[in-house]
């Protein structure tokens, strides 16, 4: 079997597999709606012996089912906080990943098997490659996570800035997010994404405090939250917004310069590893190596 006919069988395979999972993922999500469309219906009455093997069917199903939807909310929520909170992000993110899982050990195997390898080397690539394609999506999304949520940890200071404007100039909260989010549309787009769902969600009947509350649980950033606990706890209370709004900003601005000392402080220790391991062998290596060469000649007799 020539290499292309075997790469050509792997990626066949791929997408064989992908689709399949493309219909069973579609079959699932509308037993998914299935289930919440029954969610707020009173109960049916208590089955009867006939009806026991019936029932544990149902239940079983209900079961899987609620597991399947815990399972699919932890990754749109996930992929959320990497910027991915489409619709169909969790199916694309599912789709890739088992084609990575089916096409990486294959590949591996193959190239393995052209290169003329025993089947201990094709194992060891095909586990090689399974492993690879189980980290790569996840590292990934961590990568993603972690650059997004750094932008909106220092947007944060300059929208609110904003907001205290607009709040003061006499512009309702509501308004003054949205215009936070036209604003910012250029300089910081991720934290004004997140405020154009903000409104969004007001405007079809979310309460204001539920939809800061999903803002937070989308971004997951630690600073954005205790802004928003302390604007709820506000409003509640009748406290100044504009008041509340800028001293978040003060201590926001506090804790970013804090966090920027602190890790002016860890450079000197980051540096050692590099420093160590590439600049200092390489120093002795041109300071020491001339005297070496020369001594080994003088002790071999070969030289002056």
């Amino acid at each position: 079997m020539s290499i292309e006919i075997a790469l050509g069988l792997v990626f066949l395979a791929s997408a064989t597999i992908a689709t399949l999972f493309l219909l069973s993922w579609n079959r699932r999500q509308r037993r998914l709606a299935l289930v919440r469309s029954l969610k707020d219906k009173p109960l049916a009455p208590r089955p009867t012996a006939r009806d026991h093997g019936e029932e544990s069917f149902l239940v079983k199903l209900g079961r899987r089912t609620a597991k399947g939807a815990r399972k699919d909310d932890d990754l749109r929520l996930k992929l959320s906080r990497a910027g991915w909170d489409s619709r169909t992000a969790p199916l694309t993110f599912a789709a890739v990943r088992l084609s990575l899982l089916v096409s990486l050990p294959s590949l591996a195997a193959v190239m393995t098997y052209a290169a003329n390898r025993g089947r201990l080397e094709m194992a060891a690539a095909a586990a090689a490659g399974l492993l690879v394609a189980r980290l790569i999506p996840a590292l990934v999304v961590w990568r993603r996570t972690k650059k997004r949520q750094n932008r909106v940890r220092k947007s944060v200071p300059d929208a609110l800035d904003l907001m205290v404007v607009c709040v003061e100039a006499g512009v309702g909260l509501d308004a003054a997010i949205l215009r936070v989010s036209d604003e910012l549309r250029l300089s910081h787009p991720d934290l004004a994404h997140e405020f154009r769902i903000v409104n969004q969600q007001v405007n079809v009947g979310l309460p204001r405090a539920d939809a800061l509350r999903d803002l937070v649980g989308r971004t997951g950033v630690d600073d954005l939250r205790s802004v928003i606990t302390t604007l709820i706890q506000s409003e509640k209370l009748g406290v100044s917004i504009g008041r509340t709004l800028r001293v978040s900003a003060e201590a926001l601005r506090t804790r970013r310069r804090q966090r920027a000392e602190q890790e002016a402080r860890k450079a000197p220790i980051r540096m050692l590893i590099p420093l160590v391991l590439f600049i200092l062998p390489a120093l002795l290596l041109v300071l020491i190596g001339p005297a070496a060469i020369h001594i080994v000649r003088v002790l071999q007799g070969t030289g002056p």
